[in-house]
């Protein structure tokens, strides 16, 4: 129960003055400002009634208003796991809804059992945004993503950098980094129903590049310092897609492997001779060869594609050897 109040009287409230009709008018504080500072004092009265405090910094164990600052040594918990509503929301017109800071540690620290650590959702702007000297967004996760963007008709994770030195250690102006080690570095996954990219081409697509600052900027750049800069692969499509509607659609500096591909030797007396080429090749398919070494009147005078039996070819001679010879090949398509 509150205590009663005590009485509080404009009477002979004055602060600095004599009575109203002792004093001269230009020396005393008009009727209004009496009313107001008595009102002022009234306000601590009931303030001390109700034991409350005045707004002011608070110590542990006192409670916390709306509108103070307020300082402690240990945590402020709120625990609503009886129930299933929202232990803290902020919300704010134009300013952060909810804003952490550390010294050392985590800014805002989220965490959960079986669902989602921290959650950021957003209408027209950025559901959770990270900035930082050593990182924007840092994501650990012992089995699974380490952090995980899905959008509905946009980007799920969209990285920008404008710093410098793109293609070298340490990345500093990478967009997006992705570093593994032991697994990916970068996974991009897509469904057959997926949203569309910048472009057709980006549709569906598990990654997508693209630039357009000049005729030297790169979509998608791949480099390594002893293994594959880049892989494509394709379990029953095309592993790599090369596309130009007026420039080169693969340019290639330095050796290119290519699988269907190799020597065959043609034995003493023969005049053909019968690969079996990787993959399987097709009756359309286009096959060359020529032989390694001069042999006087003797040349590639054809090569039959699925023959003599499905998966080989058969290379013809135009006259039987003398010498053996080896024969190189390749199959395109």
């Amino acid at each position: 129960m509150l205590r009663a109040l005590p009485r509080l009287s404009l009477r002979g409230v004055w602060i600095g003055v004599s009575p109203v009709s002792n004093a001269p008018s230009s020396s005393l504080r008009t009727r209004r400002s009496l009313l107001a500072a008595a009102i002022g004092a009234g306000a601590g009265v009931i303030a001390s009634a109700l034991g409350r405090p005045l707004p002011a910094t608070a110590a542990n164990g006192n409670a916390v208003t709306v509108g103070g600052s307020f300082t402690g040594t240990t945590a402020t918990i709120i625990d609503t796991s009886p129930g299933s509503g929202t232990a803290i929301f902020g919300i704010s017109g134009s300013g952060p809804g909810v804003s952490g800071g550390s010294v050392s540690a985590q800014g805002v620290l989220g965490g959960s059992d079986s669902g989602v650590g921290v959650q950021g959702n957003s209408n027209t702007g950025i559901g959770i945004k990270g900035i930082g000297s050593a990182g924007g967004v840092d994501g650990i996760s012992t089995s699974g993503p380490g952090v995980h963007g899905y959008s509905t008709n946009g980007m799920g994770v969209d990285g920008y950098s404008d710093g410098s030195s793109p293609f070298g250690l340490p990345f500093s102006g990478a967009g997006v980094r992705g570093v593994s080690i032991a697994g990916s570095g970068v996974v991009g996954y897509a469904s057959s129903s997926g949203p569309g990219g910048l472009e057709t081409p980006g549709n569906r697509s598990g990654v997508f590049g693209y630039s357009n600052a000049d005729s030297n900027a790169v979509g998608v750049y791949g480099k390594t310092l002893s293994g594959v800069g880049l892989k494509g692969e394709a379990f029953a499509g095309t592993g790599v897609h090369a596309m130009a509607q007026s420039g080169t659609a693969l340019h290639v500096d330095g050796k290119a492997s290519f699988s269907r591909s190799g020597r065959a030797l043609v034995g003493v007396g023969k005049a053909y001779v019968d690969v079996t080429v990787p993959g399987g090749v097709a009756a359309t398919a286009l096959c060359f060869a020529n032989l390694t070494v001069y042999r006087s009147g003797v040349s590639v005078a054809a090569v039959r594609p699925a023959y003599p039996a499905a998966g080989k070819m058969r290379i013809y001679l135009s006259k039987a050897l003398a010498t053996k010879t080896y024969v190189a090949w390749i199959v395109m398509g």
